[in-house]
């Protein structure tokens, strides 16, 4: 999954944002004019409209572009109420050095945990927003399958709980049917698990642990 664009803005290149955003920009204004200026010559060698359409358009064109203003502007002074905090990683970085940390003391010498120190030792930032982004999305339809009626141990609930075993084999390490009983417990026993998921929806961390357990039985 690619990351988001918060994430890209906090965290590529401003030589590579201005090529990404500032350029099709650019060619898009470029094309208008270029639009425009063919749709007058047309205009003008139409039989039916000819000097008459010339003159609408040029009424219709300035009101066109007050609209467009009115809505960059009403878009720039909305923006300067955006949470500036989404550009901020520093919080997100303080807890996955916390939860390593605690990863490291309770389950260093597993097989597990060699596997996704590994797999993690040359995670990017954008990297790590992908794969976060990733489990994050899979969480939102274990909430979406909940609010939608479809019970635990439903062939629905089933497929997203296969889903969310492979996306953290891919990622992390090779999640068994053992290690992953045992993540569906710490996703209802622990308040920081407990609350992240369930900012989805109430019950989806209760939801997403008896899925688990239907699935490894």
């Amino acid at each position: 999954m690619e990351p988001s664009n918060s994430s890209l803005l906090a965290t590529e290149k401003v030589g590579k944002l201005m090529r990404t955003y500032a350029i099709p920009c650019i060619l898009s204004l470029l094309a208008g004019a270029l639009y425009n200026i063919v749709d007058q010559i047309f205009i003008a060698n139409a039989e039916y409209l000819g000097s008459y359409g010339n003159a609408a358009n040029t009424v219709v064109f300035p009101l066109t572009a007050i609209a467009l203003s009115i809505a960059a502007l009403d878009g720039a002074r909305k923006g300067e109420r955006v949470n500036m905090k989404v550009f901020d990683n520093r919080e997100f970085e303080e807890k996955r050095e916390e939860y390593a940390k605690e990863a490291r003391e309770k389950w260093g010498d597993t097989a597990a945990y060699q596997e996704s120190a590994e797999k993690t030792a040359d995670f990017s930032a954008d990297k790590w927003n992908s794969v976060n982004a990733a489990l994050d999305e899979r969480i939102a339809d274990f909430a979406a399958c909940k609010r939608k009626g479809f019970a635990p141990d439903s062939p629905k609930a089933q497929a997203l709980v296969k889903n969310w075993q492979d996306c953290i084999t891919e990622h992390f390490y090779t999640c068994t049917k053992e290690i992953l009983a045992g993540l569906a417990d710490l996703y209802v026993a622990d308040e920081r698990f407990l609350k992240n998921i369930d900012r989805h929806g109430d019950g989806t961390a209760q939801y997403l642990c008896d899925a688990i357990k239907a699935y490894v039985q």
